[in-house]
């Protein structure tokens, strides 16, 4: 019985500790992200677009002033038009 509650109690600790590294890498890809876009520098845009976008595959929604301009990866088919 014991056993089974350490592999339990170990398989929780390697699980949180996969999200938390995917939570930090999912925070420093949206800090560069939006360091890049806002650039005025057409390579750093470029590279976002070509590089650093189709390279993400977790769910991303692009926002500018309060309204969603743009969505990645949702899993949802959208109406265009």
């Amino acid at each position: 019985m014991s056993i089974i509650v350490m592999i339990f109690w170990v398989n929780r600790i390697m699980i949180n500790q996969l999200r938390d590294e995917a939570r930090v890498q999912a925070e420093i890809l949206a800090k560069s992200y939006s360091d890049a876009i806002n650039s005025s520098n057409q390579e750093d845009i470029r590279f976002v677009m070509d590089i650093l976008l189709p390279s993400m595959n977790f769910p991303i929604i692009i926002t500018s002033k309060d309204e969603i301009s743009a969505g990645l990866n949702l899993g949802i088919a959208a109406k265009e038009g």
